[in-house]
């Protein structure tokens, strides 16, 4: 699992031996919580991070064989205890155990149980438990390899699912080694939830065949519930490996290791000011290989650019970007040519892809590595000529892209190197601006006559800024754009004009990149719906709209595609989500709503699998090579669990008969996933028979504000972790794009330069996920835009700013909370604390006006206006709204 570790330790302990923050209130260990990261010293935090991983004997392979004649069940493990019976010490090196009977080095433990060995009165797990594992109350990360095979739960008279029957569980202890409650605080649900329990992969299984070798992350619940956190008093643990329900489990490769998350955004990122870096090292998105770093001074040096004869209009998009990069380096008169050329004395031949002159050292250029790979290019210097030469025209571009990244303007140089370069997600998506179409304006009774006449002219002024994104999303390699449907409104079926002029400009703007970025459309034909309604509470006239198997239905939705397609649009979603109804209260048990549909299919699945059909079969007789998405009502595992059991089978009925070339959408174990392990993908892909294609909703998931948000919401002292430029930042397993669908959706919405930032870390992230880290790539796209010093001065400003966000949340939080027998009455010290944030976060702001970014200036001053708003608001009046429901 990527958990960024080693790099961080270095940079960390770079900033505790160099670290200018004020000196905080001296705190005893009695007041360290994780639930505020500033309660406990950085020095002590940094300490902990560099311990690694603290289990003791992970991987099972120190210990003492007893007396045994073939399979090894008498045995004492280093730091481990055995608990009952039916337990084996793996070893790959004897005859008797096969290979798979470990996963790291040549030990693990197996725990087997049949029926007998299950009481259903009394049911104790099987299995090992460690010693005692010395913590602080922070944030800790566990993951550890596991095998399974024919699991089925304890109580099999109750046909329950697994539960808590996979054990794996954590006891907690404070200083005197006593056991700690089980209990951790969860706002969300406003109780305790079981934070010991940490085997939740595996819980909403029914039975498990078989799970081979994988490495899974031990936790409690999903997003929003903050995994990982130690109870307040928290000094010792002990980890439980076993088993209660019938079945055979192998163990292996444990690990627990305090996280980065018990550290600010400008405690992670603020090191990388005071480093030195190679060009070559802040490149977005980083390339795969980078080899042979050197430096070739540019300076009173005339350049010569040669391009294949037959230039494809990605090599012209390549041409141009090289010239406006080479003007900033002062650099105005280029050579430009698509022939073989005898070079002269102080020039440099850019040489960019097959052409003449690149086939006399065509035989010194290896383009193996790239061989058959799209988009994959290679950057080589030979005879102190550039050679750029990609496996395709789009290859050429994303060459180019790389390329200038490696000027150094003020030093008259270019910071080489050899690159070899390729994505791991072929398609890498950005979204559209997020509109009110005219429909929706027009029907807007609060707005005079006039006032919808500017708004519609506003709306329209925004496609110039559309067009310029194309700019800035190509440079980063971003290939995809889609429309958001819910912009279609309830009327999906008229999109409007704006929406025909937004893919026709946009398409233009596309086009002239060749195929190296397009245009997607998406649609929503349930959209008319409320958001999970019953069936039963339909009206008429709300049935009759559509109807799958309705040829006019069906010319609907080809309409609206049509507009796109005709645009050049390459990518089309068919979104059969969220407004789907389902028969009575069941949510995720999804029904057909017309006596038409009802006559002709047997269920929605069925009703489904024939609109993606006939859509599909359209699409593909009147146009080339246009990719097909489909979003299922069950898009999560979470809505598979809560269909009890009618989600598995509506997969099996629309995976019978669905087109194979149909990309099915996931968005993870839940909405937002932060944390993504191979028990939540290989259970999606068993269920959709194929590789699930991510749609990610993480990019705003730890800053949200309202019911349903993130670290303000449920964790108002976590809230500092927050950054209003987060770098896209998820845990995922090794060779994460190996394991899914080849394209992946970011779903935030592409306008706004705070966006802009957020999304060119999602493009460093799904060209190279290997290399990927969150923070160092935070730090490029913000020095590559704004310097080293206006960069830092944008996190000192996210970094008060959340300051303020926590006292605010907590405030609000104790409010929302009271009740009558128990009134909130607001810290004076929470009131004066605040006052003095909102003092220096003005300051803060001030100091961002040397900046050439209105735009971006303009977003923050909005936000921390809302801010200082919001917070003085609320030290004097009550936070609630109307219906009761938090205030964003």
């Amino acid at each position: 699992m990527k958990k960024f570790m080693p790099l961080l330790i270095v940079v960390l302990f770079f900033v505790s031996c160099n670290t200018n923050q004020k000196p905080r209130t001296q705190v005893t260990d009695k007041n360290w919580t994780a639930f505020n990261p500033y309660s406990i010293p950085f020095e002590r935090r940094v300490n902990e991070y560099k311990k690694h991983n603290l289990v003791p004997n992970f991987s099972f392979e120190k210990g003492n064989e007893l007396s045994n004649d073939s399979l090894i069940t008498d045995f004492n493990l280093e730091n481990w205890k055995i608990v009952g019976e039916n337990i084996e010490w793996t070893n790959t090196e004897l005859d008797v155990y096969v290979k798979n009977s470990a996963n790291h080095e040549k030990r693990a433990v197996k725990i087997s149980r049949s029926s007998k060995d299950i009481s259903e009165l009394d049911n104790q797990a099987n299995g090992i438990l460690s010693d005692y594992i010395a913590v602080i109350p922070g944030n800790y990360m566990f993951f550890l390899d596991v095998r399974l095979e024919k699991v089925f739960p304890a109580n099999r008279r109750l046909n329950s699912k697994i539960g808590e029957d996979v054990d794996i569980h954590i006891e907690f202890y404070d200083k005197y080694k006593k056991r700690l409650g089980n209990g951790i605080y969860f706002e969300y649900y406003n109780k305790e939830v079981n934070n010991s329990f940490k085997g939740f992969a595996f819980s909403n299984h029914y039975y498990i065949e078989k799970f081979d070798w994988g490495r899974i992350r031990g936790r409690t619940l999903n997003y929003p519930f903050s995994e990982g956190d130690m109870p307040d008093k928290c000094k010792y643990i002990k980890i439980f490996l076993g088993l209660k329900g019938k079945g055979t489990m192998w163990v292996d490769n444990i690990d627990f290791s305090f996280s980065r998350w018990n550290f600010t955004s400008l405690e992670r990122v603020k090191p990388y000011f005071k480093k030195d870096f190679h060009k070559s090292d802040l490149i977005i998105p980083t390339p795969q290989i980078v080899t042979e770093k050197s430096e070739i001074n540019i300076d009173n040096k005339k350049f010569v650019v040669i391009l294949p004869k037959n230039t494809t209009q990605n090599e012209i998009a390549a041409l141009k970007l090289l010239k406006k990069n080479l003007a900033k380096q002062g650099i105005d008169t280029l050579k430009i040519v698509n022939f073989d050329y005898e070079k002269q004395k102080n020039e440099i031949i850019i040489s960019i892809g097959k052409n003449d002159f690149y086939k006399k050292y065509a035989n010194k250029i290896d383009l193996s590595q790239i061989s058959g790979k799209k988009q994959a290019y290679v950057i080589k210097q030979l005879d102190e000529n550039i050679f750029m030469v990609g496996e395709n025209p789009v290859g050429n571009f994303y060459a180019t892209t790389t390329f200038v990244q490696m000027f150094d303007a003020e030093n008259k140089k270019i910071d080489f190197a050899n690159i070899i370069d390729y994505p791991d997600f072929e398609g890498r998506s950005t979204r559209m601006i997020s509109y009110k179409n005219e429909w929706t304006i027009q029907n807007d009774t609060s707005l005079s006559k006039e006032e919808q006449q500017e708004k519609i002219k506003e709306l329209y002024s925004k496609i110039d800024y559309e067009k310029e994104l194309i700019d800035y999303y190509a440079f980063y390699k971003i290939n995809k754009t889609y429309n958001s449907y819910g912009d279609l409104t309830n009327q999906w079926w008229e999109p409007g004009k704006f929406f025909e002029i937004l893919f026709t400009e946009v398409g233009k703007s596309c086009a002239e990149y060749g195929d190296a970025i397009n245009t997607c459309v998406m649609l929503n034909p349930y959209r008319h719906f409320g958001y999970e309604t019953e069936e039963e509470k339909l009206s008429d006239s709300l049935r009759d709209i559509f109807s799958h198997s309705s040829d006019e239905s069906m010319q609907r939705i080809k309409n609206v595609f049509k507009i796109a397609l005709d645009n050049n649009a390459k990518t089309v979603m068919l979104c059969a989500d969220d407004f789907v109804p389902h028969a009575g209260t069941t949510r995720g048990e999804y029904t057909l709503f017309t006596d038409q549909d009802k006559k002709q299919f047997y269920n929605v699945a069925h009703a489904q699998n024939y609109m993606v059909n006939n859509l599909k079969t359209w699409i593909d007789a009147n146009y080339e090579d246009i990719r097909f998405e489909l979003c299922p009502a069950p898009y999560l595992n979470q809505f598979v669990d809560y269909s009890m059991g009618s989600a598995e089978a509506f997969f099996r009925d629309l995976t019978s008969h669905i087109s194979k070339d149909v990309a099915i959408i996931w968005t993870g174990n839940t909405v937002r996933s932060l944390s993504y392990d191979l028990a939540d993908i290989r259970r999606y892909s068993s269920y959709i028979k194929s590789k699930p294609m991510v749609w990610d909703n993480t990019p705003y998931a730890r800053y949200l504000e309202g019911e349903y948000g993130g670290y303000p919401a449920h964790y108002p002292g976590k809230a500092i972790m927050c950054s209003l430029f987060e770098p896209f930042d998820i845990v995922y397993p090794e060779n994460f794009s190996e394991l899914l669908d080849n394209h992946y959706y970011s779903n935030l919405g592409g306008s706004g330069e705070l966006n802009k930032i957020q999304y060119a870390t999602f493009a460093d992230f799904s060209w190279n996920t290997d290399a990927y880290r969150p923070d160092l790539s935070l730090y490029k796209i913000l020095y590559s835009q704004y310097g080293n010093e206006n960069a830092l001065a944008l996190i000192e400003f996210n970094d008060i700013y959340y300051k303020l966000v926590s006292v605010w949340a907590k405030i609000r939080n104790g409010k929302e909370n009271q009740t009558k027998e128990n009134q909130y009455t607001i810290p004076e010290k929470a009131i004066n604390t605040g006052n003095s944030l909102v003092e220096e976060l003005q300051q803060k702001f001030d100091n961002l006006q040397t900046i050439d970014n209105e735009l971006l200036l303009k977003e923050l001053k909005v936000k921390m206006d809302y801010k200082i708003k919001a917070f003085q608001k609320i030290i004097t009046e009550d936070a609630k709204d109307k219906t009761g429901r938090r205030q964003t």
